[in-house]
């Protein structure tokens, strides 16, 4: 019998890390407690980064947002007034001239016919304003509670040259308002562009937050042919 019981102890100590690991499914060998400690900082430091970009993208598509809809917003040269001084300025090459709006509820051809334009230092042919009362399709903008209309048109232009300097509207009927149909157009161009690029520059943000959340995930969950170091079959390598 004591011959017998040697070979079973010899068969015992001669058993492979391998065996005893099946032999305990629920333990299993992985790093020292230093290098989990560098996983666990590794994994909170590019959660922070990943959390950052997320946020700065967040923050620039507000802003770009925030710029489109004022790119959108009607630019008024004179707002709700009977007396309105315009402006061409001295560097223009061109311009297109100013539209003159009046509410809907305005009596559009007495209101019209009782504007006067005076352009200093020049008079006459400048300064010319034309009625666009009952032409279809005409341009409405809105101003808080109150519908405008474009009702007529000054012409800055005599002759195909444009004549720069100070222009004044003087409404004897009704409230005017006078917008300067070249710059609105450019400025909304312009402002739509600008937020288009930071749009761009959110998605590459997004971009680069989502590439650092999947970093994380794969030093916290390790490697396939990485040991893991927890002491149950249902945990993870590191925890934050």
């Amino acid at each position: 019998s004591g011959a017998s019981s040697r070979p079973e102890a010899r068969s015992s100590s001669n058993r492979q890390p391998s065996d005893l690991r099946h032999s305990a499914p629920h333990l299993a060998l992985g790093p020292p407690h230093g290098v989990l400690r560098r996983m666990r900082r590794t994994v909170k430091v590019l959660l922070s980064i990943a959390f950052s970009l997320t946020t700065a993208g967040g923050v620039v598509f507000l802003v770009a947002v925030m710029m489109s809809s004022e790119a959108t917003h009607p630019h008024w040269e004179a707002a709700r007034t009977r007396s309105a001084k315009l402006t061409v300025p001295r560097t223009s090459a061109a311009h297109c001239g100013f539209a003159i709006f009046l509410r809907t509820a305005e009596p559009c051809m007495a209101a019209v016919h009782g504007m006067r334009v005076t352009a200093a230092p020049f008079d006459g042919a400048l300064g010319r304003l034309t009625s666009l009362c009952g032409t279809p399709n005409q341009t409405v903008e809105r101003v808080g509670r109150e519908h405008l209309v474009r009702s007529a048109h000054i012409e800055v232009q005599a002759g195909g040259n444009l004549y720069r300097g100070n222009y004044t509207v003087v409404s004897k009927v009704a409230d005017i308002w006078a917008m300067d149909h070249c710059a609105q157009f450019a400025e909304s161009v312009e402002g739509i562009f600008a937020s288009m690029e930071l749009i761009v520059v959110t998605g590459i943000l997004l971009l680069g937050a989502l590439i650092f959340f999947c970093l994380s995930c794969l030093c916290c969950n390790g490697r396939p042919d990485e040991p893991q170091i927890a002491v149950d079959d249902d945990k993870q390598v590191c925890s934050l």
